[in-house]
Protein backbone atom coordinates (compact mmCIF):
# COMPACT_ATOMS: atom_id res chain seq x y z
CA UNK A 1 0.00 0.00 0.00
CA UNK A 2 2.59 2.21 1.01
CA UNK A 3 4.63 1.56 -2.77
CA UNK A 4 1.43 2.40 -4.39
CA UNK A 5 0.93 5.82 -2.00
CA UNK A 6 4.53 6.52 -3.07
CA UNK A 7 4.03 5.96 -7.10
CA UNK A 8 1.12 7.94 -7.04
CA UNK A 9 2.83 10.72 -5.08
CA UNK A 10 5.97 10.54 -7.60
CA UNK A 11 3.37 10.76 -10.68
CA UNK A 12 1.36 13.93 -9.11
CA UNK A 13 4.72 15.58 -8.77
CA UNK A 14 5.49 14.99 -11.55
CA UNK A 15 2.48 16.15 -13.80
CA UNK A 16 3.23 19.29 -11.39
CA UNK A 17 6.58 19.77 -12.96
CA UNK A 18 5.05 19.00 -16.59
CA UNK A 19 2.26 21.76 -15.98
CA UNK A 20 4.77 24.13 -14.84
CA UNK A 21 6.94 23.83 -17.50
CA UNK A 22 4.07 23.72 -20.36
CA UNK A 23 2.51 26.56 -18.56
CA UNK A 24 6.50 28.82 -19.04
CA UNK A 25 6.07 28.04 -23.09
CA UNK A 26 2.95 29.38 -23.46
CA UNK A 27 3.08 32.30 -20.94
CA UNK A 28 6.37 33.16 -23.69
CA UNK A 29 4.21 33.24 -26.42
CA UNK A 30 1.19 34.91 -25.25
CA UNK A 31 3.29 37.56 -23.66
CA UNK A 32 3.50 39.14 -27.12
CA UNK A 33 0.05 39.96 -27.13
CA UNK A 34 0.31 41.67 -23.68
CA UNK A 35 3.52 43.50 -24.65
CA UNK A 36 1.70 44.67 -27.69
CA UNK A 37 -1.34 45.75 -25.92
CA UNK A 38 -0.29 46.68 -23.06
CA UNK A 39 2.66 49.21 -23.14
CA UNK A 40 2.89 50.66 -19.63
CA UNK A 41 5.83 49.95 -18.22
CA UNK A 42 4.17 48.13 -15.19
CA UNK A 43 3.00 45.31 -17.79
CA UNK A 44 5.79 42.86 -17.39
CA UNK A 45 5.63 43.00 -13.66
CA UNK A 46 1.80 42.09 -13.50
CA UNK A 47 2.00 39.51 -15.94
CA UNK A 48 5.01 37.59 -14.83
CA UNK A 49 4.14 38.17 -10.90
CA UNK A 50 1.23 36.59 -11.61
CA UNK A 51 3.15 34.02 -13.40
CA UNK A 52 6.19 33.23 -10.71
CA UNK A 53 3.29 33.48 -7.88
CA UNK A 54 1.45 30.56 -10.03
CA UNK A 55 4.92 28.66 -9.66
CA UNK A 56 5.75 29.24 -6.31
CA UNK A 57 2.20 27.93 -5.56
CA UNK A 58 2.99 24.81 -7.69
CA UNK A 59 6.07 24.09 -6.00
CA UNK A 60 4.73 24.80 -2.67
CA UNK A 61 2.61 21.98 -3.32
CA UNK A 62 5.16 19.73 -4.87
CA UNK A 63 7.28 20.03 -1.40
CA UNK A 64 4.24 19.39 0.71
CA UNK A 65 3.48 15.74 -1.00
CA UNK A 66 6.86 14.35 -1.08
CA UNK A 67 6.02 14.97 2.95
CA UNK A 68 2.32 13.77 2.76
CA UNK A 69 1.18 16.95 4.32
CA UNK A 70 -1.12 18.01 0.96
CA UNK A 71 -4.87 18.54 1.16
CA UNK A 72 -6.71 17.13 -2.16
CA UNK A 73 -8.50 20.47 -2.22
CA UNK A 74 -4.75 22.59 -2.79
CA UNK A 75 -4.45 20.09 -5.76
CA UNK A 76 -8.44 20.71 -7.16
CA UNK A 77 -7.13 24.84 -6.57
CA UNK A 78 -3.99 24.73 -8.54
CA UNK A 79 -5.77 22.78 -11.28
CA UNK A 80 -8.33 25.46 -11.47
CA UNK A 81 -5.48 27.90 -11.33
CA UNK A 82 -3.63 26.07 -14.05
CA UNK A 83 -6.86 25.79 -16.59
CA UNK A 84 -7.39 29.45 -15.78
CA UNK A 85 -3.99 30.74 -16.80
CA UNK A 86 -3.67 28.21 -19.54
CA UNK A 87 -6.87 28.28 -21.65
CA UNK A 88 -6.87 31.24 -22.20
CA UNK A 89 -3.66 32.20 -23.23
CA UNK A 90 -3.65 28.63 -25.36
CA UNK A 91 -6.50 30.56 -27.64
CA UNK A 92 -4.96 34.08 -27.45
CA UNK A 93 -2.12 31.70 -29.17
CA UNK A 94 -4.17 30.89 -32.17
CA UNK A 95 -4.16 34.23 -34.01
CA UNK A 96 -0.58 34.75 -32.52
CA UNK A 97 0.57 32.05 -34.73
CA UNK A 98 -1.17 32.57 -37.68
CA UNK A 99 0.28 35.88 -37.45
CA UNK A 100 3.91 34.91 -36.94
CA UNK A 101 3.55 32.65 -40.55
CA UNK A 102 2.49 35.51 -42.40
CA UNK A 103 5.16 37.93 -41.07
CA UNK A 104 8.15 34.84 -41.65
CA UNK A 105 6.22 34.49 -45.24
CA UNK A 106 6.79 38.52 -45.69
CA UNK A 107 10.23 38.28 -44.31
CA UNK A 108 11.61 35.60 -46.47
CA UNK A 109 10.10 37.51 -49.44
CA UNK A 110 11.81 40.45 -48.83
CA UNK A 111 15.00 38.35 -48.60
CA UNK A 112 15.08 37.52 -52.12
CA UNK A 113 13.97 41.14 -53.32
CA UNK A 114 16.06 44.12 -53.20
CA UNK A 115 13.42 45.29 -50.07
CA UNK A 116 15.18 45.51 -46.36
CA UNK A 117 14.90 42.23 -44.84
CA UNK A 118 13.41 43.38 -41.81
CA UNK A 119 10.50 41.19 -39.71
CA UNK A 120 7.22 42.85 -39.68
CA UNK A 121 6.32 44.21 -36.57
CA UNK A 122 3.63 42.54 -34.62
CA UNK A 123 0.02 44.37 -35.19
CA UNK A 124 -2.03 45.28 -32.38
CA UNK A 125 -5.31 44.71 -33.82
CA UNK A 126 -3.96 40.96 -34.21
CA UNK A 127 -3.24 41.14 -30.15
CA UNK A 128 -6.50 42.43 -29.43
CA UNK A 129 -8.13 39.93 -31.62
CA UNK A 130 -6.70 37.40 -29.57
CA UNK A 131 -6.70 39.13 -26.21
CA UNK A 132 -10.63 38.98 -26.76
CA UNK A 133 -11.26 35.43 -28.03
CA UNK A 134 -8.98 34.78 -24.74
CA UNK A 135 -11.09 36.74 -22.09
CA UNK A 136 -14.41 34.66 -23.44
CA UNK A 137 -13.16 30.82 -21.67
CA UNK A 138 -11.33 33.51 -18.72
CA UNK A 139 -14.93 34.62 -17.66
CA UNK A 140 -16.17 31.40 -17.77
CA UNK A 141 -13.05 29.90 -15.82
CA UNK A 142 -13.22 32.12 -13.48
CA UNK A 143 -16.96 31.17 -12.62
CA UNK A 144 -16.46 28.04 -12.30
CA UNK A 145 -13.46 28.61 -10.00
CA UNK A 146 -15.74 30.67 -7.60
CA UNK A 147 -18.04 28.29 -7.43
CA UNK A 148 -15.77 25.45 -6.99
CA UNK A 149 -14.13 28.11 -4.09
CA UNK A 150 -17.37 28.11 -2.89
CA UNK A 151 -17.87 24.37 -1.62
CA UNK A 152 -14.36 24.02 -0.82
CA UNK A 153 -14.71 27.09 1.72
CA UNK A 154 -17.46 24.22 4.13
CA UNK A 155 -16.19 21.16 5.90
CA UNK A 156 -19.02 19.47 4.17
CA UNK A 157 -20.59 20.35 1.31
CA UNK A 158 -24.06 19.22 0.50
CA UNK A 159 -25.76 18.39 -2.74
CA UNK A 160 -29.55 18.06 -3.16
CA UNK A 161 -30.61 16.25 -6.39
CA UNK A 162 -33.61 16.13 -8.15
CA UNK A 163 -33.07 12.35 -9.24
CA UNK A 164 -30.17 10.01 -8.57
CA UNK A 165 -28.23 8.10 -11.96
CA UNK A 166 -25.09 5.93 -12.30
CA UNK A 167 -21.53 7.39 -12.93
CA UNK A 168 -20.83 8.89 -16.28
CA UNK A 169 -25.24 9.28 -17.40
CA UNK A 170 -24.44 13.41 -16.92
CA UNK A 171 -22.56 15.70 -19.26
CA UNK A 172 -19.43 16.86 -17.46
CA UNK A 173 -20.42 20.37 -19.01
CA UNK A 174 -23.19 20.42 -16.88
CA UNK A 175 -21.82 19.92 -13.64
CA UNK A 176 -20.98 23.56 -11.71
CA UNK A 177 -19.52 21.78 -8.74
CA UNK A 178 -17.20 18.43 -8.98
CA UNK A 179 -17.77 15.81 -7.35
CA UNK A 180 -14.19 15.82 -4.77
CA UNK A 181 -15.71 18.64 -3.21
CA UNK A 182 -19.36 17.22 -2.46
CA UNK A 183 -19.36 15.12 0.82
CA UNK A 184 -23.40 14.36 0.70
CA UNK A 185 -26.31 14.08 -1.51
CA UNK A 186 -29.44 13.27 -0.86
CA UNK A 187 -32.78 12.98 -3.16
CA UNK A 188 -34.96 15.62 -2.88
CA UNK A 189 -39.02 15.31 -3.31
CA UNK A 190 -42.07 17.69 -4.44
CA UNK A 191 -39.98 19.85 -7.08
CA UNK A 192 -42.18 22.28 -9.01
CA UNK A 193 -41.13 23.41 -12.44
CA UNK A 194 -42.76 26.73 -12.53
CA UNK A 195 -40.53 28.00 -15.24
CA UNK A 196 -39.90 24.92 -17.19
CA UNK A 197 -43.65 24.18 -17.89
CA UNK A 198 -44.80 27.87 -18.32
CA UNK A 199 -46.94 28.28 -21.32
CA UNK A 200 -47.04 31.54 -22.90
CA UNK A 201 -49.70 30.58 -25.80
CA UNK A 202 -52.77 27.97 -26.56
CA UNK A 203 -51.51 24.69 -28.50
CA UNK A 204 -53.07 25.22 -31.84
CA UNK A 205 -55.11 21.90 -32.56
Amino acid sequence: MELLLSIHTDIMIFRIFFTLGFMLAIDLYAYQAFKTVFRSSATPYIYWGITVAYIIFAITLALMMTSGKVEYRYLGLLMGASILLAVPKLIAIGPLLIEDVVRVSQFLFRGVTTQPTLMPERRAFISKLALGLAAIPFLGIIDGIWKGMMAMAGKITVAEVEELVEVGELDPNSIHIPGIFVQRIFQGVDYEKRIEQRTVRAKSE
